[in-house]
């Protein structure tokens, strides 16, 4: 996944910040520690299947358990059918920057060989855990998740994504409709 430019707030194509888009009526995930919005991180329609909207607790950085994929100061939206932009809530803190996403081919090689500040992750593949794995199962049926996107904090840090340096991992059990975002450095 390599940055590719500025896009617009709702494209419906992969990319970084803007707003979600959703099914009509879906509310925006709150922080379940501190009850406030969660930043709008990513909307990934994936090429098999559904549409995922990524979102971490951003109020105030470090002080929720963003990082830990049930500690509910994040949330992945995994949405199917007709899907709308979801109006931002006030308190609502934006990305500074809405990034367009290109996919690109890396013939097996990691994506260390290409500028830093243009890979925003990779889809699909194996997580590259920066400590241990942990791969979270799906509170509805208890079965492994499946991993879908690896994240990379942005092309540049006056806008980027905040990881604490580190990567963001989200998982998806899709039979159950269920998504999970958990993040380390």
């Amino acid at each position: 996944m390599m940055y590719a430019g500025p896009a617009d707030e709702d494209s419906p194509a992969m990319r970084t910040g803007g707003l979600p888009l959703l099914p009509a009526g879906t509310e925006w995930p709150m922080c379940a520690e501190c009850g406030a919005p969660q930043q709008f991180l990513a909307q990934l329609p994936l090429p098999d299947g559904p549409t995922l909207a990524v979102f971490m607790c951003a109020d105030d950085p470090g002080m929720c358990d963003a990082w830990s994929a049930g500690g509910g100061a994040n949330a992945v939206v995994v949405a199917k059918g007709d899907l709308v932009p979801l109006a931002a809530p006030a308190g609502e803190t934006r990305l500074g920057e809405v990034s367009a996403v290109r996919l690109a081919d890396f013939d097996g090689e990691y994506w260390d060989a290409f500028p830093n500040q243009e890979v925003l992750g990779q889809l699909g593949g194996e997580p590259a855990w920066i400590q241990n794995e942990e791969t979270p199962n799906c509170p509805s049926c208890d079965d492994e998740m499946e991993f879908v996107v690896q994240l990379e904090q942005g092309h540049d840090y006056r806008t980027e994504m905040n990881f604490g340096t580190g990567s963001a991992y989200v998982f998806a059990c899709r039979p159950c409709g269920r998504g999970a975002f958990l993040f380390q450095c």
